[in-house]
């Protein structure tokens, strides 16, 4: 089965997930209640899903280069990427993605 959404409805499903984070809930509860939902239709979200659209920063606007080695495709350092901000129209502002990534980083660092 396919699932689509339209532009619009994509964009409240990722401010969605943004805001449950930033209240507190993890990529197992956000992937439990969008299944719950079942936004899209016939679309089962998983955990590791949820957790790489909230730490990507396109949805600030931002274009982020040499995240991953072009050698063996591992993750670079964080001081060896090049963002480039406002690089396209942001869909959630940085006070929710700030808000999110605490809320992240906090649970990970209570595990």
């Amino acid at each position: 089965m396919t699932y689509e959404l339209g532009p619009d409805e994509e964009v409240r499903l990722v401010r969605q997930m943004f805001r449950m984070a930033a209240e507190g809930m993890g990529g197992k509860r956000i992937a439990r209640e969008l299944n719950l939902q079942g936004v899209p239709e016939g679309h089962r979200w998983r955990p590791s899903t949820i957790l790489a659209i909230l730490g990507n920063q396109v949805y600030l606007g931002h274009r982020v280069w040499n995240k991953k080695s072009a050698v063996n495709g591992t993750v670079n350092p964080a001081d060896e990427w090049i963002v480039t901000k406002n690089a396209h129209p942001a869909i959630i502002d940085e006070k929710l993605w700030s808000a999110a990534q605490a809320s992240l980083m906090s649970r990970k660092q209570n595990k």
